[in-house]
């Protein structure tokens, strides 16, 4: 275990998939007006939670640089998961998501011919090159304890295969020896009555973590009309991944929560008492050394925070006192709500893309698509990815400003029924008067912004 971790032993330490989602940006009830660069919300989110997901390392590894940036973003003890590169878990991924160290080495007619390339198409050297450059960019957070778990999210058609098998091994071999690694296995054969108990005890053999995750329904669906048994044999789908609260390794659990259907993502109340009742599970409890990670990707505006917050209520003095933990570090201080002038803006970005320029040889910069939506690397350098948030982030209107200026936060959402946190409904702005007066800065507070130049 890395660190104190037996001191957080049986304690939940909850984050979300992501600390720049497009829709959470936009709807204004978590992050501040003012904050508008990818720093500036790292900071802000690290005063709310101990650990944050980095799903953007399974598109293109991203460099010591970049991660040294976003450590500097954060107080001691908080931890970034990293989602392993596609590759390392058998995902063909774009060709511009290779490192140039790699992707020079390949025949001319390969790089311009193909699109996409796979795990197997590279050579042994070219594999070990991707691993020593995978485990470098993850050293800064290892050496300074803020490395959390990295993990490896393997597609529905890596069954429990020898040779699969052999690959999981071979991850572990080559990933550093001290960085804690999990697995996420979405095809539902690996949990099967006849091979739970041998993936269980296989994970556990070579200290793996088994990340227990709730039903992606969105990319699992099976359909109503089709027979789940039938499906399972030979495809893994057979049905919703089941929920199993047990361990590979036991040196920390992991939980990642998707409800991935729709844009209702908020758990019921039920629903949140349920996964209270599978963390207080005394097989889990007594088995346990280390913290219990707890993600969540209901990723629509602000949902995450609010399950975050009901799931405290719901667990007690299970749930990390983190704002305890970073209240006397002098970390708050630097969040003050300060609007940014247009002509800092543009004079920011400026700035940005010139910087962007002169790391071209140091930082890949990789849109890779997926779908219908473009994911954006944030192994680009800060500056050009503060340049697009602050361009896609939408407008807000004078009295939102006003509001959250005088509060420092959007007003809290309850429901009087069950005490849960629920979404609040949304109402078109209302006018405001020309004698209404802007928010203004009090001489005291300063740009988060500041923070990072001393």
């Amino acid at each position: 275990m890395a660190g104190n971790d037996a001191d957080l032993a049986g304690k939940v330490l909850q984050g979300t998939c992501g600390w720049s989602d497009s829709s959470i940006v936009k709807c204004g009830r978590f992050y501040p007006a003012s904050v508008k660069t990818t720093a500036d919300r790292l900071l802000h989110y690290s005063r709310f939670f101990p650990c944050v997901e980095c799903d953007t390392s399974n598109y293109a590894i991203p460099s010591p640089i970049t991660v040294e940036k976003w450590l500097k973003c954060v107080p001691t003890g908080f931890r970034f998961h990293f989602k392993a590169f596609g590759l390392f878990t058998r995902k063909s991924i774009s060709m511009l998501a290779l490192p140039h160290v790699v992707r020079d080495e390949l025949p001319e007619n390969v790089v311009k011919g193909q699109v996409s390339i796979t795990w197997e198409e590279l050579s042994v050297l070219q594999k070990q090159k991707l691993w020593d450059r995978f485990n470098s960019a993850l050293q800064p957070a290892h050496q300074k304890n803020k490395l959390g778990v990295v993990i490896f999210q393997f597609h529905l058609g890596f069954h429990p295969t020898n040779e699969n098998k052999e690959h999981v091994i071979e991850c572990r071999k080559f990933l550093e020896t001290n960085y804690p690694m999990a697995v996420e296995f979405r095809s539902r054969i690996w949990f099967t009555t006849e091979n739970l108990h041998t993936t269980l005890d296989w994970l556990k053999k070579h200290n793996i973590g088994l990340v227990v995750a709730d039903e992606l329904q969105n990319e699992l669906y099976v359909e109503k009309n089709k027979s789940a048994e039938g499906q399972g044999k030979g495809s893994g789908r057979g049905g919703v991944v089941p929920i199993i609260m047990a361990l590979g390794s036991c040196d920390f659990a992991y939980v990642r929560v998707h409800r991935r259907v729709g844009k209702h993502r908020v758990l019921s109340e039920e629903e949140i008492k349920s996964w209270g009742e599978r963390i207080r599970l005394p097989e889990l409890q007594n088995s346990l050394q280390g913290p219990i990670y707890f993600m969540w990707g209901t990723d629509h505006e602000d949902q995450p925070i609010i399950n975050s917050k009901n799931l405290t209520k719901e667990i007690g003095s299970m749930a990390y006192d983190w704002k305890s933990k970073i209240s006397n570090t002098g970390m708050l201080r630097f969040c003050s709500r300060v609007p940014t002038t247009s002509d800092e803006q543009k004079k920011e970005s400026s700035v940005s893309r010139n910087s962007a320029l002169n790391q071209k040889d140091l930082l890949d910069t990789v849109a890779i698509g997926k779908g219908d939506e473009v994911r954006v690397s944030e192994t680009i350098s800060f500056a050009t990815m503060e340049s697009r948030e602050s361009e896609s982030k939408r407008p807000i209107s004078p009295l939102e400003e006003s509001k959250l200026c005088s509060s420092g936060m959007a007003t809290k959402r309850t429901s009087s029924r069950a005490g849960l946190i629920s979404p609040k409904k949304k109402y078109p702005a209302s006018p405001i008067s020309k004698n209404q007066k802007k928010c203004t800065t009090p001489n005291n507070q300063r740009i988060i912004s500041d923070f990072f130049k001393k």
